[in-house]
């Protein structure tokens, strides 16, 4: 049994220096052996740290010499010349693959068993867990853990990634509890669980909660508060045509720019000397709905790049399915409607993205949590009033003259459905296009301020 085994079961650590026993050649060895492994762990930690790859590469010769984890101990070798002697050696130089691999296993024990410790001292924690897909398509739980100390500080503990075969609730109820009997937890000490909304976690009769519940009744579930935001805003997105086409735009922004390095370069090409001052365009993301305000801006801030951008795109495009998309997309940044609602959209989701940015931290309780979301409502709330809408309407008027952009223009006139009329009287239409836009603004707002409210019910 290695050196490295017998630190992992009695619990100690490894040894920089050790006493001289034995015969004076054997004590020699032993400090050479420790002197190597000392520096091989000094070497492999801030590597680790950083998630950097010690083995990344190799040379011709299928050596690791070009390695991160060899070049940094030949650098550490100009201070400290026995470092050659470890490559001089043809075995026990502590540099194998094996080796390094169990000096990580022996760290991350290591911090398990610091992390388990201080939740049985706590005694009560709250168990928090998601499941993901990786990059080679294999289903991950994440485990954290979230306890608080005696001095009421609290902690959110990240303790393993679970490979599994399938994510129902049975499986996900065998990893938790093996998580926990494996960090010698107490699972009727378990007073809190937090998951998404999904069937196999929220599920009210087999999900993963119930089942911990008939072990633990006082393992009370909360639905995560960042799932219930970013399901609130996707209410607001689908039920507004205005938000829900220029995010739909922005997409395909992202898709014609970031999928193309050529066009890429030409965009950053123009900015540079055309708004030299500005953010670049950030991609919008395709699955979080809490993380979009800052695409939406950085598209406000670049506008006029983008407005010589698409002539020059149309220009290289070799294909005319990409003319196309960019002939559509420059069709659209053309409407006074786009600008309008790209800057109505970056109004609001601006509000929920800071929402979503607070109930990230570690440090937030749930009481805290319930606060911000009904402050963050109740600024929603504020923005339906005729200052708000005037402050936004001069804005993108400005930017209208600016730009050039095509002036507004009311719809087309449609009488309702005859199963909705009743009497003979005439329809009722708007007769500016300030009214129309102030009536979009208004059910905008209304619809995202009730969408908001009914995402706080779900963390209630």
């Amino acid at each position: 049994m290695s050196q490295n085994r017998v630190v992992v079961e009695n619990k100690s650590v490894l040894p920089v220096l050790v006493p001289s026993l034995g015969t004076r050649g054997g004590s020699v060895q032993r400090l050479r052996a420790n002197h190597a492994l000392s520096m091989t762990s000094s070497c492999l930690t801030p590597l680790w740290a950083n998630q950097l790859q010690g083995r990344n590469r190799r040379n011709r010769d299928g050596d690791e010499m070009d390695s991160n984890f060899h070049q940094l101990l030949l650098l550490k070798a100009i201070d400290d010349v026995t470092i050659y002697d470890l490559f001089a050696k043809k075995q026990d130089r502590y540099t194998s693959p094996k080796m390094q691999n169990e000096l990580l296993q022996t760290m991350a024990l290591s911090i398990i068993r610091d992390i388990a410790l201080s939740i049985r001292e706590a005694k009560y924690f709250t168990i928090m867990a998601d499941e993901v897909t990786d990059a080679s398509n294999r289903e991950q739980v994440v485990v954290c853990f979230r306890w608080v100390d005696s001095d009421l500080k609290p902690h959110e503990d990240f303790v393993g990634l679970h490979k599994v075969d399938k994510i129902n609730a049975d499986t996900l109820v065998a990893v938790l509890k093996d998580v926990v009997l494996r960090m010698n937890l107490d699972m009727h000490n378990c007073r809190g669980q937090c998951y998404d909304g999904a069937a196999n976690m929220a599920g009210s009769r087999t999900g993963t909660a119930t089942q911990l519940c008939q072990i633990e009744e006082r393992a009370i579930f909360t639905h995560c508060y960042g799932h219930a935001l970013n399901l609130a805003v996707a209410d607001v997105v689908k039920e507004s045509k205005m938000i829900r086409d220029v995010l739909d735009t922005v997409g395909e922004i992202s898709k014609l720019l970031k999928y193309s390095p050529r066009r890429d370069s030409l965009f950053e090409q123009l900015k540079s000397s055309l708004s030299p001052g500005t953010v670049g365009f950030r991609t919008l993301c395709p699955t979080r709905w809490t993380v979009r305000a800052a695409s939406l801006q950085s598209v406000i801030d670049n506008y006029e790049v983008f407005q010589e951008f698409w002539d020059e795109a149309r220009d290289i495009a070799s294909d005319s399915e990409n003319r196309a998309r960019i002939t559509g997309v420059k069709a659209q940044m053309e409407k006074f409607e786009f600008l309008f609602s790209l800057c109505l959209g970056e109004c609001i989701l601006r509000h929920t993205d800071n929402l979503s940015k607070t109930l990230q931290s570690p440090s937030l309780s749930a009481a805290d949590g319930q606060q911000l979301a009904q402050l963050t409502c109740n600024t929603l709330e504020r923005l339906r009033n005729q200052e708000c809408f005037s402050l936004l309407w001069s804005k993108v008027s400005g930017m209208q003259e600016k730009l050039h952009i095509d002036e507004a223009v009311l719809p087309r006139k449609r009488k309702a459905p005859q199963r909705y009329e009743v009497g003979d009287g005439q329809g009722t239409f708007l007769e500016t296009v300030q009214d129309y836009f102030r009536t979009e603004y208004y059910v905008v707002v209304r619809d995202c301020e009730l969408s908001g409210a009914r995402g706080i019910g779900r963390v209630y």
